[in-house]
């Protein structure tokens, strides 16, 4: 889902195989999702830290194009076609709980600071927030408007 598998031709050699108008297209799309996540902060023990965007940038590619894909994959489905509520809840909304579900999590707050300064992801809330709120079938499900926490008036594509 990142850039790294753009070095690797069909036969796995060390060849670039993206055209370079495609690769300009890329960049320019990854440097507005960094630019995107450097936004998000975190409260730390001693203080407010930013995601490094351009440190984390490969993965929250691969986080956003896991759920895009994942949403297009899943509207295949039977449960998805069908449409049936299930406890109040639509199946596209279900994809999305569940795309949350899975990156629940609890940090110490020094645990976090430490994360945000030597690891390449994002911490799990950004892993969430970040992706969906880049997805306008997100928007779609819960109804999200202009105003609102999730509510993104730019959203990136990458894929």
């Amino acid at each position: 889902m990142d850039a790294q598998g753009s070095q690797d031709d069909v036969k796995r050699n060390l060849k670039s195989w993206w055209t370079n108008e495609y690769n300009e297209t890329f960049n320019a799309r990854s440097k507005s999702l960094a630019v995107q996540v450097q936004m998000y902060t975190v409260k730390s023990y001693t203080q407010t830290l930013h995601i490094r965007g351009y440190s984390t940038l490969g993965e929250n590619n691969s986080d956003l194009g896991g759920a895009v894909m994942g949403y297009e994959a899943f509207m295949k489905t039977k449960q998805a076609k069908e449409g049936k509520k299930i406890n109040g809840y639509t199946p596209q909304q279900r994809y999305f709980l569940g795309f949350a579900y899975s990156w629940l999590s609890q940090r110490t707050d020094k645990s976090t600071a430490t994360q945000i300064m030597s690891d390449v992801h994002s911490p799990a809330m950004y892993r969430i927030n970040g992706p969906l709120s880049n997805m306008p079938e997100f928007f779609t499900a819960f109804q999200v408007k202009e105003g609102e926490a999730m509510y993104r008036k730019q959203i990136v594509k990458i894929w």
